[in-house]
């Protein structure tokens, strides 16, 4: 369960530079250096992200985010990758901007350990909370010794699930069942298919097995001693019980609470507790409800001209457009388009760039020499003029 603070990031990221693809195969947890796990994911999921790119493939603007940013994005094999979509990112919290590009392709997503997913809503709603559960059944499994303390250990360790282009989930999956020492004990259901390469970080048995799973409509059960599963079909509703103690109120204050959000759901005052069975995410907006947990947020603070970074690629485009687009993404630039015409300014001229973490001054520096320009930074904002040379 996480708990973050609102937290402040001055960085404005105007586009994105294209990484290099991850190496495949399954590795130990901290043996790979290029995936954000943990705090690290934590603070990045929440700094801002700023981009403008016209007409863009989905999967491919997501895999040059998760390179940027060193994030693990899985792109569902369900939803269609070659959809195209325009990008217009202001200063979003990079949780919200993802969202927001999900929803534009009739999809959702969930993060799930370390690693976004973005896929079908009616599979995502459901994915955390099987995990849940399955890791809830391992320890009563355990505690039951129906399955080796060393085993479940085993299960529980981390590690991080690379896969290439046109590999197969079947392989993939019986790749998991061998690291973690199972068998699959039905493996005629696997549908044989060819997937689009991608990186799951982080992650234990469970967490690798349901997200790869959810993609092919499936998910599994346990055997008794936990060391192999049995696979299922992808179940169309999920829940688990859990118990939550309000802080700050009385039950029936929050037993209001919670119903006032979820009638619909079982919430029943057991002693000083709410006991109820929902989803994961039902379960955390009941937590804040109850003052158990803090929401999740960024608080952004407006960061002086002067100290701001930017990161930038451009290819062959018009200074005037270029300009515009920095301007809709918050850099205050003040300018006549007419007058400095008529002073003589191209405004029309092409620039290519490709700057990164640069200050204000380095950036117009580069933009403006193309058109004829000067620029003055006058407090928090850019005045254009034309060159007296």
């Amino acid at each position: 369960m996480r708990r973050l603070p609102p937290l402040r990031f001055p960085r404005l990221r105007v586009s994105f530079l294209l990484a290099g693809i991850l190496a495949a195969g399954i590795h130990s947890h901290g043996l790979a250096d290029d995936l954000l796990t943990e705090a690290r994911f934590n603070l990045a999921i929440l700094e801002p992200i700023s981009a403008t790119v016209p007409r863009t493939e989905v999967r491919t603007f997501l895999q040059r985010i998760s390179a940027e940013r060193n994030i693990a994005i899985v792109f569902d094999c369900r939803v269609d990758p070659h959809q195209l979509r325009d990008i217009a990112w202001v200063e979003l919290g990079l949780i919200s901007a993802i969202d927001e590009l999900a929803d534009d392709i009739d999809a959702s997503t969930s993060i799930v350990g370390d690693t976004f997913l973005i896929g079908p809503r009616d599979s995502l709603q459901n994915l955390r909370t099987l995990v849940a559960l399955r890791l809830e059944e391992l320890e009563e499994l355990e505690e039951l010794a129906g399955v080796d303390t060393r085993h479940a250990a085993r299960l529980r360790r981390r590690a991080e699930l690379t896969w290439q282009d046109l590999d197969r989930p079947g392989d993939l999956l019986h790749s998991i069942a061998a690291a973690y020492g199972m068998r699959i004990e039905n493996p005629e259901q696997i549908p044989h298919d060819l997937w689009a390469g991608a990186t799951i970080a982080n992650a234990n048995a469970v967490e690798q097995l349901s997200i790869v799973l959810m993609q092919l409509d499936l998910a599994f059960a346990w055997s008794d001693d936990g060391t192999s599963i049995t696979l299922v079909p992808y179940p169309a509703e999920a829940a688990i019980e859990r118990q939550h103690q309000p802080r700050g109120m009385t039950i029936a204050e929050a037993e209001a609470a919670a119903r006032g959000e979820f009638p619909e759901l079982p919430i029943e005052a057991v002693g000083r507790a709410l006991s109820v069975t929902a989803r994961i995410e039902e379960h955390e907006r009941i937590e804040e409800l109850l003052g158990i947990r803090q929401p999740r947020e960024i608080t952004t603070q407006e960061v002086p001209l002067a100290r701001r970074t930017f990161t930038l690629t451009v290819i062959n485009q018009p200074v005037e457009g270029v300009i515009q687009a920095l301007i809709d993404q918050g850099v205050p630039i003040e300018f006549d388009a007419e007058q400095l015409t008529n002073a003589g300014a191209d405004l029309a001229a092409r620039v290519s760039l490709q700057l990164r973490d640069v200050r204000i001054e380095a950036l117009m520096e580069e933009l403006c020499a193309p058109a004829g320009l000067q620029y003055e930074v006058d407090g928090e904002r850019v005045l254009l003029r034309v060159s007296c040379e």
